[in-house]
């Protein structure tokens, strides 16, 4: 690899300034000529048949601009795959959680528009309701849409090798069963939307998102208008973690109410509305069993998921099926299988969150840890014999290019002294191991592709066009970083266009951890493309092969002879006398390495390559735990994460150190409570709890490179990999501290004070 000046370096990211400033806009800050004020009513029914509604007195109120129900709407359902499409985004028939959007207003204030609600009158017929996914299973049980009988609206089942061989032929066999309960993505931002759609049947939409395209399209089929007449603008984004994944109803309601009223209508959800509304991480029952020889094999593994997934379907297909795509790509086992159910239930609907399985992740490194100890083993050991190695075939015929577990687990280890802490630490104080793995990019059929563009300017300088977003990771900053070195200008030279849906190319957003090892790809060839026009055109400048010359410091440069170079913008001038602008364009489209092409979960192709690559990491956690409050205290993290090649580990770090303090609140704060009726209780900040700055302890961070024979100079994502083992680490450190195990999440000091009344404390 040749010498970089921003590339593998730690350098500030080009759009810190206007967020630290405050000065970057979001959506809920734009306002548009003769823009609306948009409202939505709710259903206060958690299950009810709609029989009416009147809507003339908020259509009489002065101001009010227009009024929408599900009959001002196609009527098209709204799903991942076009078999398990369930939502109306606004109802038609029924509602089926509290909280449902019924009916939209727009008009001149939004106090205007709020009192136009309370005059829109409608007639429900309430309907039994069920709260939980075991109840919603059983015979008898209100059934929330006729076609999932028991109201599983997606099943997946996957089986490698024999697992009851394999639990035969092990010395050691642990089954154990974990919960986790509903969480909020708690972006900072409340979801906003803007949906302008002009009167030639144009619509202009803005509002936060993971995949523009992705978008467009659901908006297409949900509107019934061609793409080419959707544009998804670009905006700042206040952050994600899987919840931004799916077409919400503020923008579908936004666009109806804009094109009956015939001006742009503006959307803000209040922060309850934010909580209450839009979609949360699903609660969970896992149930885990392991096999393991006396040295600490694994012979078999064997997992049940039951999934609580609230009203209706959404992206929650991912979030059942990836558990198992992942579980079996972090330790080896020849006898693999996996059941995972999705259920419906009367609550607020849930898609992705993350690193999904991270639960999962939890009660695996918690097995393995029991498993350890019946054998004998130190923690580290066994995870070290089981651990995935690059070039391995995983069992569904995915192939892992490039793998750094082991060398995360040796140098998490030795960053927190584990040799000489683990089982030694006085009583109180523990340390524990995790480790975590996820997959950059799943198939995603043409979507999983990116294309970009970059263009010289007359000035010498340079535009990127990509359709990648930026949700807080850094991503615009990677594609800057890496289109100015490739170029020899600096990163204030670089001007990026992104995340527009008419002005872009195709890319897949920030769907599936695919902003390094696929749009970034594309945006270094396209880069690379411009560079060799450069050099081809330079060459005759200066009289030299373009494979003797260099880019540097806005400058082409003839190698070995410093003092002869001309300035790049002579030679961008030249390309456009001669009609032959420089425009570098580049294309990467991920191909599959199993001999069974990609995986298909939506036609049940489970034998597969289930993502172009994988990432890892482990995290060891110190905890002190005071026996008489139950109350613990994580004391320190030391994470190392796989990332092939840091392209900026300043940001890599960031990534890590956010992402476990973001576990450190789902392990010991977050979680919804609904009321009897399906009201949700928690629909604030001050009765949902997050971790604050206050909260974060010590942390230590490590990047190890395993570069990647794909990625953009060896690198792939980072953002939710490694540090899906801080879970596990943390619970497997209460246990060293004080020798109790904890299965539920969040883990409250009521918990670890009953199982230490319940005798089970360490001696």
């Amino acid at each position: 690899m040749r010498e970089f000046t921003y590339i593998g370096k730690r350098v500030p990211r080009s759009d810190s300034l206007p967020k630290a400033l405050g000065s970057a806009r979001y959506v809920g800050d734009m306002v548009l000529p003769g823009m609306l004020y948009g409202a939505i009513l709710r259903s206060p029914h958690a299950h009810a048949r709609i029989l009416s509604i009147a809507t003339s007195q908020a259509e009489r109120l002065p101001g009010v601009r227009a009024v929408i129900t599900g009959n001002d709407t196609l009527k098209l359902k709204y799903g991942l795959f076009p078999r398990t499409r369930d939502q109306h985004l606004l109802a038609v028939d029924r509602v089926r959680y509290m909280g449902e959007e019924v009916a939209g207003v727009a008009a001149t204030d939004e106090d205007i528009a709020h009192e136009a609600l309370s005059l829109i009158k409608v007639e429900y017929e309430p309907l039994p309701a069920v709260f939980d996914a075991i109840s919603a299973m059983k015979d008898g049980a209100p059934q929330l849409h006729e076609h999932a009988a028991k109201n599983i609206a997606w099943h997946t089942a996957v089986h490698f090798g024999n697992v009851n061989e394999g639990f035969r032929q092990s010395d050691y066999v642990r089954s154990e069963s974990f919960k986790s309960d509903f969480i909020s993505h708690c972006q900072m931002e409340p979801y906003a939307a803007l949906a302008s759609w002009d009167p030639a049947g144009k619509l202009d939409v803005w509002m936060p998102n993971m995949s523009p395209f992705t978008r467009r399209r659901a908006l297409s089929n949900l509107l019934g208008i061609p793409t080419h007449l959707i544009r998804v603008h670009h905006c700042n984004i206040g952050g994600a973690f899987g919840g931004r994944s799916d077409v919400f109803p503020a923008e579908f309601v936004a666009a109806i109410l804009s094109r009956k009223a015939g001006r742009p209508v503006r959307i803000v959800y209040t922060r309850q509305e934010s909580l209450a509304n839009t979609r949360m991480m699903h609660a969970a029952i896992f149930d885990i069993k392991i096999g393991i020889k006396r040295d600490g094999t694994i012979m078999a593994r064997d997992t049940r998921v039951i999934l609580e997934g609230g009203a209706y379907l959404s992206s929650g297909i991912m979030a059942c099926t990836s558990p198992s795509t992942l579980d079996e790509g972090l330790y080896r086992s020849p006898n693999f299988k996996y059941e995972g159910f999705r259920i419906y239930t009367n609550k607020t609907p849930c898609s992705m969150h993350r690193n999904h399985p991270m639960n999962l992740g939890m009660g695996t490194d918690m097995v393995l840890d029991m498993l350890a100890e019946d054998i004998g083993m130190d923690p580290k050991e066994i995870r070290l014999r089981n651990a995935i190695r690059a070039n391995e075939t995983l069992p569904s015929s995915s192939v892992v290019t490039s793998c750094g577990l082991s060398d995360s687990i040796e140098k998490a280890a030795e960053m927190s002294g584990w040799k000489q802490k683990w089982g030694k630490l006085p009583r109180g104080k523990g340390i524990g191991m995790g480790s975590g793995v996820c997959i950059s990019g799943f198939p995603l059929g043409m979507r999983l592709g990116s294309s970009a563009f970059v263009k010289l300017n007359e000035d010498g300088t340079a535009s990127v066009l990509s359709g990648i977003v930026d949700n807080g990771q850094g991503n615009e900053s990677m594609m800057v970083q890496i289109t100015a070195d490739e170029l020899g200008v600096r990163m204030e030279d670089v001007v990026l266009v992104n995340g527009d849906t008419e002005l872009t190319p195709q890319d897949p957003g920030t769907y599936s951890m695919t902003a390094t090892s696929v749009s970034a790809n594309a945006v270094r060839l396209a880069a690379q493309d411009a560079r060799q026009q450069i050099l081809d055109i330079a060459s005759g400048m200066l009289e030299a092969p373009s494979q003797d010359l260099d880019l540097r410091d806005r400058k082409v440069l003839v190698s070995g002879s410093p003092g002869k170079a001309i300035p790049l913008e002579d030679v961008v001038r030249l390309s456009f006398l001669k009609g032959t602008p420089i425009l570098g364009r580049g294309t990467y489209m991920p191909k599959p390495h199993s001999v069974n092409g990609w995986a298909d979960w939506g036609t049940n192709k489970i034998n597969g390559q289930h993502g172009p690559t994988y990432t890892f990491g482990t995290a060891v956690a110190e905890v002190e735990v005071d026996e008489e409050t139950g109350k613990v205290k994580v004391t320190g993290f030391h994470l190392a994460t796989d990332v092939g090649f840091a392209i900026n580990p300043m940001a890599v770090e960031g990534q890590m150190e956010s992402f476990a303090v973001m576990l450190l609140g789902q392990m010991f704060l977050e979680k919804h409570d609904w009321d009897e009726k399906g009201k949700l209780i928690t629909g604030s900040l001050a009765g949902y709890k997050i971790p604050t700055a206050l909260d974060a302890p010590a942390i230590t961070s490590h990047i190890v490179e395993s570069h990647d024979p794909d990625g953009p100079y060896g690198g792939k994502d980072a953002g939710i990999s490694g540090t899906g083992g801080v879970m596990g680490a943390i619970a497997n450190a209460i246990y060293d501290a004080v020798g109790v195990r904890i299965k539920g999440l969040p883990v409250t000091p009521e918990d670890i004070l009953k199982a230490l009344r319940q005798g089970k404390g360490k001696g």
